[in-house]
């Protein structure tokens, strides 16, 4: 299956994999671009097999899962009725996926994969950003060699 965010691009979906919070205009849009896409996400979620985090294509779906499951706090602040219950299906859809994929699953992966997420390739889809919040929410799993390396991370360089 090809990745997400190049799917989102031949479709020419305007969807970020990161999540802004309540407060933020980018994840209203977000929620907007599901509603006029339902079918492909609630068709996307479905077919997404995510067993493990092996690839940067499993990566970008497993953050694409993530991004779901956050949403579920946006619920509340939708209009209309029938909106509130695709966003919730769909955000349900994700969960049971999102919840097959434990903590060391994603720690072991950004262990292994660090120079390949922060490759200037994936800096568009802002996966360096969404991988440094990862980073400090599993600080303590994360080894040694990922914190020392940073310096050598294109990402880094640039700030």
């Amino acid at each position: 299956m090809q990745s997400i965010v190049k799917e989102l691009e031949v479709k020419n979906i305007l969807f970020s994999l990161e999540y802004y919070g309540q407060n933020d205009y980018g994840t209203y849009w977000d929620i907007k671009s599901v509603l006029d896409n339902r079918d492909y996400f609630k068709n996307r979620i479905v077919l997404c097999k995510l067993q493990g985090i092996d690839s940067i294509s499993e990566y970008l779906d497993f953050l694409f899962l993530r991004k779901f499951v956050l949403f579920q706090e946006m619920i509340p602040a939708i209009k209309s009725d029938e909106d509130k219950q695709v966003i919730k299906d769909i955000c349900m859809l994700a969960k049971e996926k999102y919840d097959h994929i434990g903590n060391g699953l994603v720690i072991q992966f950004i262990n292994k994969n660090y120079e390949e997420i922060f490759a200037e390739e994936y800096r568009k889809y802002l996966l360096p950003h969404i991988t440094l919040e990862l980073i400090a929410k599993f600080q303590g799993g994360i080894d040694k060699a990922v914190f020392e390396n940073f310096s050598n991370c294109y990402f880094i360089k640039r700030i």
